[in-house]
């Protein structure tokens, strides 16, 4: 956001429910990526200006942007980009069974519809990261770390939201 923002661009960050200043609520294990559209698109029809918002969105934020492309709300926006989303059918297969072996216990959490959260930064580095990320980096990225809605993760692993590349705008 600095850089877009020193180069003359508004920028705006939106949390989504129960990640960054944003509370959960009594519903949160029961959310679904697509759940947090409304959010998003009630948070662009506040964005004023003389041209359309860009939409930046990275990892599950990624997905919850290509369920906004597919909806009616697509249109309030000029472009998006998309930063390592998780693709428009979900985590693949092999690497959803991957991460359920590594973190069997972790992982059942979701069939319960319970918080699947991150444990530590060496489970992070695994999931999320390349190995020779400096320990520094990786601890700063841990400590932003949620645990993430059950329902969220079993539409991820499984592909329950799924949007088809023909409906996004």
């Amino acid at each position: 956001m600095d850089f877009f923002a020193a180069a003359g661009f508004a920028c705006h960050a939106l949390d989504l429910e129960g990640h960054g200043a944003e509370p959960r609520g009594p519903r949160y294990d029961r959310l679904r990526v697509r759940d947090h559209v409304p959010r998003l698109a009630a948070a662009l029809s506040q964005i004023t200006g003389d041209r359309a918002p860009i939409l930046v969105a990275h990892s599950m934020g990624g997905w919850v942007a290509q369920n906004l492309l597919a909806s009616e709300h697509a249109g309030a926006l000029a472009r998006a980009v998309l930063v390592t989303p998780v693709p428009n059918r979900g985590v693949p297969l092999l690497t959803s069974l991957k991460m359920m072996a590594q973190y069997p216990l972790t992982f059942a959490r979701a069939t319960f519809l319970q918080s699947v959260p991150i444990r530590d930064t060496r489970m992070a580095r695994r999931l999320f990261h390349l190995p020779d990320r400096p320990e520094e980096e990786l601890a700063s990225s841990f400590a932003k770390l949620v645990p993430e809605s059950g329902m969220s993760c079993l539409d991820m692993v499984l592909g329950l939201s799924w949007v088809r590349p023909a409906r996004m705008r």
